[in-house]
């Protein structure tokens, strides 16, 4: 019946123009491209990840074509009526729908109606946003919450509008606080359709992309013709898509990175990365967002964590983040296991605060815990869930230890020096290391690079001296109040808009 019908709808259509500009062959493929951005000469995986692989765990979606060969080639036309007509056809009436959809949403938004639910909208009724500023999740992970700052910075002055190419628990708190919002799934086959209603409708003048991972919406910015700043956070060697860094420097107007550390990384692995338009400006100090409803909960899960069955007056050395290689959560245990056995009598705790991320398989997890059991450690070290009021983490904690192997400049390092809890880092590791580093007074805490013996050491001399945790503490906090300014941060993003 198919074949009949096509060849019905190819007789009653055939007389009609054939868009061939819309329809490619090549390669043995026809159809209709369906790439977030377009490079000819491009033929690598453009996957990536913020963390172990680029761009998250975002997938490319490739061209929706159907394989031909033999005499389709001769004769792409009937191919095209035959297997991609329908599809297209039905493609044409859902965009009609979305169509109607988005003027419903206007006219609600200019009636001060409130949101359209079935585009995720949450937006003022004025419709009108002087900034964009996307971020690829909202996830309670460092990136989607510098954003969500950025945007609580920006507001004091200008509109803004939070776009996020995926859902996440941090809708509650941008609810909470009143921040216009707009969730676009970059997985959905229209995410490009809504997105640029979304520009248009908007009135939107300027765009800041947060994280690699945000990337999809960097090319329809582009198109639309609006200036676009750029925040990466990741480093090359581990992103591992250099297409994504070659997409960003040539479609922002600047690319800003959090240290010289990360910026480097990326110009040793590809020279023609250099310009003049990339910029380095540490983000400043970022709270994490509370919530009054699990504070309860926290303190007593805190509580259990850090003291239960041992001496109150025992350290506790707290380390935090998602439980993946990059934040090395087995160095973090690996020093614990050298302090105890160098130095066995040392009264203390090691605590990790933090979830596996959603991609990796649970084997690392199961490993890290087998790890703690085999070598008798469940006394001394512990993993725990996320918590959602990570102040109290740090109030009770004496020592923060930065275990990454990789990490651009961790959030938590930052709230940690502000929290005056001294900070235990690797050199070359993190963006923290890096500006620790310019600075003799308050580098005294960070060892060689990986060198958990070297670590094990300094962790243990801070054990057994509360005078020099709390000087040094101090001295990092005041070092970090200086560095670290988001306001300073939020100046020096929109400053690069100045001559567009």
């Amino acid at each position: 019946m198919r074949i009949f019908y096509s060849i019905y709808i190819f007789l009653k259509e055939i007389k009609k123009p054939f868009d061939g500009e819309k329809y490619i062959i090549k390669n043995g493929y026809f159809g209709k491209p369906n790439r977030k951005y377009n490079n000819s000469k491009n033929k690598e995986n453009r996957d990536g990840g913020n963390g172990s692989n680029c761009v998250g765990q975002q997938q490319e979606k490739v061209s929706e074509m159907d394989a031909i060969s033999g005499w389709w080639l001769v004769a792409p036309r009937l191919h095209y009526y035959i297997f991609n007509y329908k599809k297209e056809k039905t493609n044409k009436q859902h965009a009609h729908i979305l169509t109607i959809k988005n003027k419903h949403a206007a006219q609600k938004r200019e009636a001060g109606a409130g949101a359209d639910s079935a585009l995720g909208l949450k937006i003022s009724s004025n419709g009108d946003y002087k900034y964009m500023l996307v971020l690829h999740e909202l996830s309670r992970s460092g990136a989607p919450i510098l954003g969500i700052e950025l945007a609580k910075q920006i507001r004091k002055t200008e509109s803004v509008l939070v776009v996020a190419l995926k859902a996440g628990p941090l809708e509650d708190y941008l609810d909470e606080i009143k921040m216009p919002y707009v969730v676009i799934d970059n997985t959905q086959s229209d995410f490009e359709y809504r997105f640029k209603n979304l520009l248009n409708q908007n009135n939107i003048s300027l765009a800041i992309v947060n994280s690699l991972c945000s990337y999809q919406a960097i090319p329809i910015i582009h198109e639309n013709n609006n200036p676009i700043v750029t925040l990466v956070h990741e480093f090359y060697s581990y992103a591992n898509c250099s297409e994504v860094f070659k997409l960003i420097h040539d479609k922002s107007h600047a690319v800003i990175y959090p240290s010289s550390l990360v910026l480097n990384d990326v110009v040793d692995n590809d020279k023609t990365l250099e310009g003049d338009h990339i910029f380095i400006s540490p983000q400043g100090l970022i709270p994490s967002p509370t919530n009054t409803t699990s504070l309860e909960n926290d303190e007593k899960e805190i509580a259990d964590a850090y003291r239960d069955g041992i001496d109150p007056k025992s350290c506790v050395i707290v380390g935090m983040g998602s439980i993946e290689p990059r934040k090395g959560v087995d160095l973090f245990i690996l020093t614990a296991q050298l302090i105890l056995k160098k130095y066995p009598s040392a009264n203390f705790r090691f605590i990790w605060i933090g979830d596996l991320l959603p991609h990796y398989p649970s084997d690392y997890l199961i490993f890290l815990k087998e790890h703690i059991k085999k070598s008798n450690l469940e006394k001394y070290v512990k993993i725990i869930n996320h918590i959602k009021n990570l102040a109290i983490a740090y109030q009770n904690a004496d020592i923060f230890y930065l275990s990454s192997r990789l990490d651009p400049l961790p959030l938590v390092s930052i709230e940690a020096m502000m929290h005056e809890l001294p900070l235990v880092c690797f050199k070359g590791a993190s963006g923290t290391a890096d500006y620790l580093n310019t600075s003799d007074e308050v580098s005294s805490t960070i060892v060689p690079y990986l060198d958990i013996d070297k670590a094990a050491e300094k962790i243990y001399e801070l054990i057994i001296n509360q005078n020099e945790r709390k000087r040094i503490g101090v001295i990092q906090k005041k070092f970090a109040t200086e560095v670290f300014d988001m306001k300073k941060y939020t100046s020096e993003i929109l400053k690069k808009f100045e001559h567009v």
